[in-house]
């Protein structure tokens, strides 16, 4: 197990090199033998067989021949050997997006949405993928098209309006299925500042730059990054913008395409943002010498924190609306412990930002807190 780098030192404080009661600390790279992961397993599973245990004494067993485990913790391999193993007389399912699958259905019945204006309900059902699992399933449930029939035929409300107008009022909320949707951005953040960042700062200090030094240097190539991005970003939609209208913005001529336009060009380039990414990361490396004070040598080792922070930041900037990232703290007011982490120093005041925060869009609510440096 790889550790971030806050850890490292605080582990370093329990775990040795040599083996200790199952664990191995070597650098960053944290070793837990395997028996030692069986015992919490167990800890955990035993009081939760003993419960179900209870819970089908009390139903009708005859009645029960299949069950279906749904959670995170269902799909472990350890998990489903000993509900095997404690519940021979039944047929265990797991599907195979199991830890998904109680909130894909509650989505798939649909939510219920209250519109004001029309002080009516609507029932929205998003178009999904189903959870597929390795048994047989009832036919309605077999393909997208069989549901969306089956739920139209049960639907005792139907939509009395457009159900495009219920979603433009809620533009923030995005589909589970999508691979790019603002809680993965989080997490390609995230997993930047423990692995790509730690590894350039690792370098950097290496070839002689001091911590703090070489803090501040990866954060002005982030923000640098960051402020790119959502330059090239505005710049593409006015592109296509003056090319349907060639006057905008020529003798304070003001135009714009109707939102009917706009949107789907929007959500095309979003859902095909990693397609320009290879451009983007060549200009930004051929500017980046002109921009800050970065030698060949520093370009090099920070080469994959760079490609990694713009692909985060690109898909920041192609959402909509924009993911915002806040590089900037007022250092007289007292460090807010629900948006920002203390990594070095004991004070209440930000002596130094380390990473940004992110925002699902500007003021808008916290997706990472952001890390600083106390005074």
């Amino acid at each position: 197990m790889k550790l971030p780098l806050p850890l490292i030192e605080y582990m370093s404080k329990y775990v040795t090199r040599s083996s200790n009661d199952g664990f191995k600390l070597r650098s960053d790279i944290l070793k837990i033998e395997i028996a030692v992961i069986h015992e919490v397993f167990q800890n955990a599973m035993s009081p939760l067989v003993d419960h179900l245990k209870k819970e089908i004494n009390i139903l009708n067993t005859g009645t029960i021949q299949k069950v279906i485990l749904v959670g995170d913790f269902s799909r472990f391999i350890m998990t489903k050997t000993v509900f095997h193993e404690s519940f021979p007389q039944f047929e265990i399912i797991v599907p195979s997006n199991s830890y998904m699958a109680a909130t894909i259905g509650g989505t798939i019945a649909g939510h219920e949405i209250r519109s004001g204006k029309y002080d009516s309900r609507i029932l929205y059902v998003p178009k999904m993928s189903i959870v597929v699992t390795s048994h047989s399933e009832p036919a309605a449930l077999r393909s997208s098209s069989n549901l969306r029939k089956y739920i139209d035929d049960k639907l005792s409300v139907k939509p009395n309006m457009d159900t495009d107008t219920t979603i433009d009022n809620i533009s923030h909320v995005s589909y589970l299925p999508d691979p790019i949707r603002p809680s993965k951005i989080a997490t390609k953040l995230q997993d930047l500042y423990e692995f790509e960042y730690a590894e350039s700062l690792a370098a950097c200090i290496e070839k002689g730059c001091d911590d703090a030094k070489s803090e501040e240097f990866l954060l002005q190539i982030l923000h640098e990054a960051y402020d790119e991005c959502r330059k090239q970003a505005h710049t593409q939609i006015n592109t296509i913008t003056q090319a349907f209208h060639p006057a905008v913005g020529i003798d304070d001529i003001k135009t714009s395409l109707p939102s009917d336009v706009v949107k789907p060009l929007i959500e095309y380039r979003r859902k095909n943002a990693l397609q320009y990414l290879p451009r983007l990361i060549k200009s930004f490396l051929e500017t980046l010498p002109d921009k800050i004070n970065i030698s060949n040598a520093q370009l090099s080792v920070c080469t994959p924190f760079i490609e990694k922070g713009m692909e985060c930041c690109w898909l920041m900037s192609v959402t909509k609306p924009p993911m915002f990232l806040k590089f900037e703290w007022n250092k007289s007011e007292q460090i807010d412990l629900t948006e920002l982490e203390i990594e070095r120093g004991n004070g209440k005041y930000v002596e130094s930002m380390r990473w940004p925060a992110l925002y699902l869009y500007e003021n808008g609510p916290l997706m990472n807190k952001g890390v600083v440096n106390a005074k």
